[in-house]
């Protein structure tokens, strides 16, 4: 942990917790300024990125399913099933949302975002029904089931030490501050009600024999809403911490929202501050190693 003479504080706000995670971050990032004939370099998803050191292969897969399960249930009806058919279509989706249960297999085990045995059930059950009774009514659940799913994780999670937000934020960007923990608890639970609502949604149009409508809302107006409130939320956590990066946009957002006119916002630059100056003196350190 750096010491008073590591670290240039604002004089408003105390020193920052710098764990061994974050010193390796900003130690790999050192390394690649120290290496710079710049003497400087940005830090890349090279440098920050590391998966978490219990996920094993067939748990990334999982993930990567799942995710491509949550995308490609909603869009399983419309021209898909026209090309190939009901049953292709849900076998397709079958097949997914079989690896994603097997890969999410003893991931996290005791907390929320590891799949129960009931939770896989529902997740191949519906698909499975699809394939064996060419139903169109039972493709358009599968997204139904997928949605009420992905509630059900992400509510779950708030019981957790971390929600799931954080917890995928912490894993994009390792070196977030431990203060964005209450906000990600607050949109996680706004998703997971959304994903619950659009799980509804889609039950009441598909059993009540709107199949066209369920499909057009998990195709298209389902994930509009996502883009929208996606773009939204961005922009509200830009003017709630008011943290920016260098690109042309972030730019243009400091000016709107400068940092200094809120506590939060000089709670972030200080937050900046502190990694910047650790990252400084790493990358001396660096240096000073190479010249030896």
């Amino acid at each position: 942990m750096a010491g008073s003479s590591d670290t240039m504080r604002d004089p408003g706000h105390a020193a920052f917790e710098i764990d061994d995670a974050r010193r390796e971050v900003l130690r790999r990032h050192a390394q690649v300024i120290a290496g710079s004939a710049t003497g400087d370099a940005p830090v890349t998803a090279a440098h920050a990125f590391r998966p978490p050191a219990d996920l094993t292969p067939s748990q990334a897969l999982g993930l990567l399913a799942a995710a491509l399960l949550v995308m490609l249930s909603g869009l399983a009806g419309g021209a898909l099933v026209e090309a190939v058919g009901v049953r292709t279509a849900a076998a397709l989706l079958l097949a997914i949302a079989l690896a994603a249960s097997l890969g999410l297999r003893g991931l996290s085990p005791g907390h929320h975002d590891s799949l129960s045995a009931f939770e896989r059930i529902a997740l191949l059950a519906m698909p499975a029904v699809a394939v064996a009774t060419d139903s169109a009514v039972a493709l358009a659940l599968v997204p139904a089931a997928v949605h009420a799913i992905v509630a059900g994780v992400m509510l779950a999670s708030l019981d957790d030490e971390a929600s799931l937000i954080e917890k995928a934020a912490r894993i994009s960007q390792p070196l977030a501050p431990d203060f964005i923990g209450p906000y990600c608890r607050k949109l996680t639970a706004a998703w997971g009600l959304l994903f619950a609502a659009s799980a509804v949604v889609t039950t009441v149009l598909a059993l009540g024999g709107n199949v066209d409508a369920a499909q057009a809302w998990t195709d298209w107006q389902l994930w509009l809403l996502i883009g929208v409130s996606s773009a939204a939320e961005f922009l509200w956590r830009k003017a709630w911490f008011r943290y920016y990066g260098q690109g042309p946009l972030d730019r243009v957002l400091a000016r709107m929202f400068p940092s200094a006119n809120t506590e939060r916002g000089r709670r972030s630059q200080a937050w900046a501050m502190q990694m910047r100056t650790e990252l400084a003196r790493l990358a001396e350190i660096e240096r000073s190693a190479g010249r030896c």
